[in-house]
C-alpha cells in the first residue's frame, strides 16, 4: 500500500507525463461548452483556438504517422485520420495518437491513476501489469479524437462530423472538417447532387430552363439519357409527356416515385419499348413478349419470327400451332428461303421445298439421285439433273417433255430425243418444231 506521499507523487508524475506526450494539447476541456461547433476553423488554411489545419492526402500511404498503435486513413476531406487502437499496445500501455504506446506509471489502485488531463478517459490501474492505462477523449465515439487532443475532429459532439465524412450540400455544417462549409460537396460525398436541379453536380449549380434536368451531376436535355428525368410527372406511350420531349431511341418513360424518368428498353432480356416513336419495341432482332413485357430473341431457327415475318439468313418463317416460327431453310429437303437465294448446296426450290435427286431435279451432293435415276447434264443446260434411265437418250422419249441428255441431242416434234447433225440440217421448224 502506498503512503500519502507516494500517492501524491504518482498523481503528479501522471499529470507531467500526459502533458508531455500530448504535445498538440493547448487547451482541453471535458465538455464542448464555450467551444465553437466547427472547432474554430474559419477557412482553408486558417486555424484559431489551437486548431490544426488538416494535411492534404490522396490515400492511406500519405497518412503513415509512424505511430504503431493508430489506424491511419485518408478522410473524404483529404485529411489524414489517426484513430487510436489500444489493443495494438502491450498490456499496461495506452495508445496516444501523437506519442504512440505510452507505458503507464506504477499503480496499486484506480485512484493512483486519476489525473487532471481532460484529453484522457477511463484512467484505470491494470492489475496484471500494475500500471496505469487510459483512452483518448472521443465524446461522440466516431473514432476521431478532437483536434485539441491530437485528432482531426472539428466537432466532437456530432458523430457525423469528422474528417472521414463527406461534405453534404445545404446543411450549413463543415461535415468533413476541412474548413469549408457546403460548397466543396461533390457527387461522391453527397449523392443527392446527381439529381438535384438546384444543386446539380455541385452546391449552388442550378439547371435553368424548363427543358433541362439534372442527371448524374450534369444539366442535360429532358429525356436524353437513361435515367434522365422527363421534366414532368407523367409518362405516355411514347415516353415523357412534356411538349414533345420524348425519351430517345431504345428508351422508355417509367414512373419513378411520381417522377417520370427514361429507362433503357428494347434489348434482349430487357423491358419492351412502348411505341418509341414508331421504332420496333425490341429492335430488329427481338420481339416483345407482351405478357411478361420483356424482349425475346427472334429470327433464328426455332425462334419466333421477327416483325413482318422476317427471319435471319438461312431461316424461313413458317406457321406452327404455337405461332410463326423460324425454321432452317435453303438446304436439302428444307423450306425454300423467302429472301435472297432460295436454296443452297446444289438443290432447287420445288413447290416451296428445296429438294434434289428427283425427276429433272438437281443432283444431290456427290452426284446422287433418288429412285434409281441417273445424274447427267442436259444437252442444253449447265446444271446436272436427275432423269429416269429409260428417257433422254438418243431415240428415247424426251424426259419430262423436252429434256434430252447427251451430246447433240434435241427433243423433236415427236418428243423423241434425236441426234442433230449437219447433214440432217436444222430441225424442221415449219413442221412443228419446237413441240407445242
Amino acid at each position: 500500500m502506498h503512503d500519502e506521499h507516494t500517492r501524491s507523487w504518482s498523481r503528479a508524475a501522471t499529470a507531467v507525463l500526459m502533458v508531455t506526450v500530448l504535445s498538440t494539447v493547448l487547451v482541453a476541456c471535458a465538455t464542448t461548452a464555450g467551444m465553437p461547433s466547427d472547432g474554430g476553423v474559419t477557412d482553408i488554411g486558417t486555424a484559431i483556438d489551437g486548431d490544426v489545419t488538416p494535411t492534404g492526402c490522396t490515400g492511406p500511404a500519405d497518412c503513415d504517422d509512424d505511430i504503431d498503435c493508430t489506424n491511419d486513413i485518408c478522410g473524404a476531406s483529404g485529411a489524414c485520420i489517426h484513430t487510436p487502437v489500444p489493443a495494438l499496445c502491450e498490456v499496461g500501455s495506452s495508445c496516444d495518437p501523437t506519442a504512440g504506446c505510452v507505458a503507464g506509471i506504477a499503480c496499486a489502485s484506480h485512484e493512483d491513476c486519476a489525473d487532471t488531463n481532460a484529453c484522457t478517459r477511463n484512467e484505470a490501474c491494470n492489475p496484471v501489469s500494475a500500471t496505469c492505462t487510459f483512452t483518448i477523449l472521443d465524446n461522440d465515439l466516431d473514432g476521431d479524437p478532437p483536434r485539441v487532443c491530437g485528432g482531426t475532429d472539428c466537432d466532437d459532439s456530432d458523430p457525423d462530423v469528422n474528417a472521414a465524412m463527406g461534405e453534404v450540400c445545404g446543411n450549413l455544417v463543415d461535415d468533413d472538417c476541412d474548413g469549408i462549409v457546403d460548397t466543396d460537396a461533390t457527387v461522391t460525398s453527397d449523392p443527392e447532387l446527381r439529381n438535384d436541379e438546384g444543386n446539380c453536380g455541385s452546391c449552388g449549380n442550378v439547371c435553368t430552363g424548363s427543358d433541362t434536368t439534372c442527371y448524374q451531376g450534369s444539366c442535360i436535355a429532358c429525356g436524353g439519357s437513361v435515367g434522365a428525368a422527363c421534366c414532368d410527372l407523367e409518362c405516355d406511350a411514347n415516353g415523357c409527356n412534356y411538349s414533345g420531349h420524348y425519351c430517345g431511341p431504345q428508351l422508355r418513360c417509367e414512373d419513378d416515385g411520381g417522377d417520370g424518368r427514361c429507362a433503357a428498353c428494347g434489348t434482349i432480356g430487357g423491358p419492351c419499348c412502348r411505341s418509341n416513336n414508331g421504332a420496333p419495341p425490341c429492335g430488329p432482332n427481338g420481339i416483345c413478349n407482351s405478357v411478361a413485357d420483356v424482349c425475346i430473341a427472334c429470327g433464328a431457327p426455332g425462334q419466333t419470327c421477327c416483325a413482318l415475318a422476317n427471319c435471319n439468313a438461312g431461316a424461313a418463317c413458317t406457321s406452327a400451332p404455337s405461332g410463326n416460327l423460324c425454321v432452317s431453310c435453303g438446304g436439302a429437303n428444307a423450306p425454300c428461303c423467302t429472301e435472297g437465294t432460295a436454296c443452297f448446296g446444289g438443290v432447287a426450290c420445288n413447290a416451296g421445298t428445296c429438294s434434289c435427286g428427283g425427276s429433272l431435279q438437281p443432283c444431290c451432293p456427290g452426284g446422287s439421285c433418288t429412285g434409281g435415276r441417273q445424274c447427267e447434264r442436259p444437252s442444253t443446260g449447265q446444271t446436272d439433273l436427275c432423269h429416269a434411265p429409260s428417257c433422254g437418250g438418243a431415240g428415247e422419249p424426251c424426259c419430262g417433255f423436252d429434256s434430252c441428255f447427251g451430246t447433240n441431242l434435241y427433243c423433236d416434234r415427236t418428243t423423241t430425243c434425236t441426234v442433230f447433225t449437219i447433214d440432217a440440217g436444222m430441225p424442221d421448224v415449219d413442221a412443228g418444231w419446237p413441240p407445242p
